[in-house]
């Protein structure tokens, strides 16, 4: 079923007729904005500049209750659009560039990383895309934490290679929206658990297939209705045994929900459910045990109410949270048995945060936010992690 559902997504360009007119000269537009963020933690965070758990803050593993002061212009961001032009009197094709620089090196050689390097082909009511963007599951996110969108703290979906192909119709005042798309397993997580530098997803010889359906509809405010379903299946496979277990799967479950209680205040988030999510955020960053060769089990979700109350303010309070199965994660006492290193492999069984922002646009190309976090990561037999985060940052946008 994969192989046929592959087949037709890669040949459907190709069964585009071709027409006799000269397609146009395609044409760029740049966008993006100049940021630069202040954060204080009042604990350790596994990074904090690109957080997404705190660490235990236990005696057994040598971890204090210190507080961090970090400033960086990493999410800087530039983008480069290519304006949709007639390829035929069917068909528009359309592509964007957009990279930042959270791509490592040091704080003042920061390195490039592509965000999202892709075209799309439509006509009429069909589009198919080709290259890097946002995976189709999960595809709204917390308006905070822009370095991470609390990735690996309930919110899942990330940037990965991949064909996809959208239908989506008008209904009434909205549209429906049904798509498919194939995908590269282990492009997140680099997972190689045998280390012989070949990624587990890419040896299961299996795409990451993702859909979704979705329904947005303008009723009873500037702001449409949106409701959706997704979900995601792929393998990952290795030639060492983990337990006497060389493969396992991955899935998820979830359901996206926007309503607008008033043309300046809406609510929205995300709900899911899965098995070894690590390759797209979910699990707290736990995908397989190697002790035991089994998935982690994952249920989690995100919730913001949002307000705009002037032209120049944005206020959000929200709530994240991951919760992977406590019995499917390494206990310390199982770590220190095995002589694995006790930060890195004991379990995280639940890691959620609480956030509120608050943004201004003192003039129409210039914002000053600050966000604040309290974020809490449990262990499993190690005390846990609690942090208070303060991010003030300021952008230019272009």
């Amino acid at each position: 079923m994969t192989a046929v559902v592959m087949t037709a997504m890669l040949l459907a360009p190709t069964l585009l007729v071709a027409q006799d007119k000269t397609p146009e000269k395609p044409k760029v537009s740049f966008y993006g904005f100049l940021r630069v963020d202040a954060i204080w933690d009042d604990s350790k965070m596994q990074n904090h500049q690109y957080a997404m758990w705190v660490l235990p803050e236990d005696p057994a593993v040598g971890l204090a209750n210190n507080s961090h002061f970090t400033i960086h212009p990493r999410v800087t961001r530039f983008g480069l659009n290519v304006t949709p032009v007639d390829l035929s009197e069917k068909v528009k094709a359309s592509g964007k560039i957009e990279i930042d620089f959270q791509a490592g090196g040091t704080e003042s050689r920061a390195g490039l990383r592509m965000r999202h390097a892709y075209f799309e082909l439509k006509w009429g009511d069909f589009a198919f895309l080709g290259g890097q963007t946002w995976q189709l599951i999960s595809p709204m996110y917390p308006e905070v934490h822009t370095d991470g969108v609390l990735w690996n703290a309930g919110n899942l979906g990330d940037r990965a290679p991949q064909v996809r192909l959208t239908y989506a119709p008008k209904a009434g005042k909205g549209t429906v929206t049904a798509a498919v798309a194939l995908g590269a397993t282990g492009a997140v997580d680099a997972l190689d658990l045998d280390k012989n530098t070949l990624l587990d997803g890419a040896s299961s010889a299996l795409p990451n297939v993702q859909g979704r359906l979705a329904l947005e509809q303008t009723l009873y405010a500037e702001r449409p209705l949106k409701v959706g379903v997704w979900g995601h299946y792929a393998q990952e496979e290795t030639d060492k045994p983990f337990a006497g277990e060389t493969r396992w799967d991955s899935w998820s479950a979830g359901f996206e929900l926007s309503i607008p209680l008033h043309k300046r205040i809406w609510i929205e988030g995300e709900g899911w459910r899965g098995s070894n999510l690590s390759d797209v955020r979910g699990g707290a960053g736990q995908g397989v045990n190697v002790l035991t060769g089994k998935e982690i089990d994952a249920v989690g979700g995100w919730v913001q109410l949002a307000t705009k109350p002037t032209d120049k303010t944005q206020l959000y309070i929200g709530a994240s949270a991951d919760d992977p199965e406590d019995e499917d994660v390494l206990s310390y006492e199982e770590v220190d048995a095995a002589d694995l290193d006790p930060v890195l492999y004991t379990g995280r069984t639940l890691n959620w945060v609480g956030f509120v922002s608050a943004r201004y646009r003192v003039w129409q190309p210039f914002q000053v936010a600050v966000e604040y976090y309290h974020w809490v990561t449990e262990y499993k037999g190690l005390e846990s992690g609690i942090d208070n985060r303060i991010d003030m940052h300021f952008s230019y946008f272009f």
